[in-house]
């Protein structure tokens, strides 16, 4: 499939210029190119952060959060690390605002994790580097404030949007005029492509289904195998 890859490049900006116009970029990945002995991110992953500088040139977003850790033995180093490089591969300014998660595993952590630090890097009310015990609803409030005032768009593919959708409703981390469009599905990839991806995307919905905020055993039985495979 091609999906215009090397087509994109970004627009000359002015990155110290907060806009309260502009949206962040809530991006998940998906994996590298098999058997990649150089770490190179596969299609999908790429069609992902193309849609992100899609965006990013037409002055729609102007910081990203960018998740996913080390979550097999292939990956020398936590996924939204290389995810950062290709941004910056494509001429993104290191003056940008690039928030990396790097310890999730599944994209059930990828929320619980994510939604965290984009709270400790983009509010202005709520400090998780201070010494005081700060409630998780309290987080969860600011999390939810941000998407209101300031506006994040989760950028996935088509197929996982839904999932995505349900994991932020399950564990109340939508506001309640929370737009579809925020939700931003990468060109191409409107199913899951290969028997080993369709696998993990039937097994990942069954344990929703099961445990729909992915906060149960089955699911914590789930990473920890993926964190023993590291």
């Amino acid at each position: 499939m091609d999906n215009n890859i090397e087509s994109f490049s970004v627009r000359e900006s002015e990155p110290n210029k907060e806009d309260p116009d502009k949206k962040i970029a809530f991006v998940f990945s998906n994996d590298i190119e098999s058997g990649s002995e150089t770490q190179e991110l596969n299609d999908e992953s790429r069609s992902r952060l193309d849609k992100a500088l899609e965006l990013y040139n037409e002055d729609k977003i102007d910081k990203f959060v960018l998740v996913g850790g080390q979550f097999h033995e292939g990956l020398d180093r936590p996924i939204s690390e290389l995810m950062k490089k290709y941004l910056q591969d494509k001429g993104m300014s290191s003056e940008v605002k690039i928030e990396t998660e790097e310890f999730s595993v599944d994209t059930v952590a990828n929320i619980l994790i994510g939604f965290i630090d984009t709270v400790n890097e983009f509010s202005d009310e709520v400090d998780l580097d201070s010494n005081k015990t700060i409630h998780t609803e309290k987080i969860k409030e600011e999390f939810r404030n941000i998407i209101e005032n300031r506006g994040i768009n989760f950028i996935s593919s088509e197929y996982h949007l839904n999932r995505i959708k349900e994991i932020l409703q399950e564990n109340d981390l939508l506001p309640e005029n929370m737009d579809n469009s925020d939700f931003v599905a990468a060109d191409g990839f409107q199913s899951p492509e290969g028997v080993k991806n369709k696998l993990v995307e039937l097994i990942a919905k069954s344990m929703l289904w099961l445990e729909p905020n992915g906060l149960g055993g089955l699911h914590k039985k789930y990473r920890e195998k993926l964190h023993n495979k590291r």
